[in-house]
């Protein structure tokens, strides 16, 4: 085997990162972060988890599929302060070990970093409606790449497509979907 490229990420904490959006961390609401590879998702969730364990006094669970959020090994990064993380062995089982962390460890948030399969919006769909508030971050460019995306879809609300065939303009098409 030859090694043609390497990948090192390096997991910042940037303190007040999460400043602009304080009013919603703090309302208790469920969260979704939305953008490209590379933007700061996870160096935002990372703050976020940091303020409402350290700041609020709030049990934060992180599911840490990556290790990105909490680091790797047994001392997690010191940018998640007081949150406790449950590593996840393998990435096809982090939507388990997200029902299990609402099961067993009692959180009042639950940060989730990448949220990419159905199964994954199934569980942070179902925590969310447990009354845990979850932040998360999914890839996309805007939230209509999220609606569009039929594993990803019920993170936002889903579709719901409504047809109506009043037509007041005649050269318009007689039905019309809208999508909410």
């Amino acid at each position: 085997m030859q090694i043609i490229g390497l990948t090192c990420r390096v997991g910042r904490a940037v303190s007040g990162s999460a400043e602009n959006i304080r009013d919603l961390v703090e309302g208790g609401g469920s969260i979704l972060v939305i953008g490209p590879p590379g933007v700061g998702k996870t160096t935002l969730i990372r703050e976020i988890a940091r303020m409402l364990a350290d700041e609020h006094k709030k049990r934060v669970v992180i599911v840490d599929t990556s290790n990105e959020i909490g680091g790797d090994g047994d001392v997690p990064h010191s940018g998640i302060g007081r949150a406790r993380r449950m590593q996840v062995p393998n990435v096809n089982m982090q939507h388990n070990v997200m029902i299990e962390a609402v099961e067993n460890h009692m959180p009042e948030t639950i940060i989730i970093d990448e949220i990419g399969t159905e199964l994954e919006a199934l569980a942070a769909s179902t925590i969310a409606q447990r009354g845990v508030q979850l932040v998360g971050t999914a890839h996309g460019m805007t939230i209509d790449n999220i609606v569009k995306n039929p594993s990803l879809q019920i993170l936002v609300g889903g579709i719901e497509v409504q047809s109506s065939s009043y037509s007041s303009n005649q050269s318009q098409p007689a039905f019309k979907s809208l999508y909410r």
